[in-house]
């Protein structure tokens, strides 16, 4: 069989963005980011394979634990929105995070806190104020019928 070629597509730097439903004014788009942009991890397994005598048997689980991570300007205003928010309650909700492509649908996070900002270096040389939130992303919709 002859090599076909299969375009990759397209990330767009400026599309990935984050919005939460209770609390918009802490939504982060491209102008509010550096470099590192927003990471999300999906943690666990979204189907453990159990010993049996002879076989595997199977447990899908219902969610994920997630952990999403924001690396946003610290000298804009959003970064004292975060800082604020973090001082008066942590709980934030439900949180949806658009990805760099259009091929994939948006993520869909459950229960979301904010949990930490990483460590802040003030010398003028790290734009950086790395804030991570986690909650959970349901999964196995199809045979938990959530």
């Amino acid at each position: 069989m002859a090599f076909q070629f299969t375009p990759p597509g397209v990330l767009n730097r400026l599309r990935a963005s984050v919005t939460f439903q209770n609390f918009p004014e802490l939504n982060v788009t491209a102008g509010f980011l550096t470099t590192e942009g927003i990471r999300l991890a999906l943690e666990g397994n979204a189907t453990d394979l159990l010993p049996a005598m002879v076989s595997l048997v199977s447990s899908p689980a219902p969610y994920l634990s997630a952990s999403l991570t924001m690396s946003i300007v610290r000298s804009s205003s959003l970064a004292q929105l975060y800082k604020l928010q973090i001082e008066n309650t942590t709980l934030v909700g439900l949180v949806t995070i658009f990805p760099d492509t259009d091929v994939l649908n948006p993520f869909i996070l459950n229960n979301v806190a904010l949990e930490t900002v990483r460590e802040m270096a003030f010398a003028g040389m790290e734009a950086a104020m790395v804030v991570t939130a986690r909650g959970y992303y349901n999964v196995n919709t199809g045979f938990f019928g959530t």
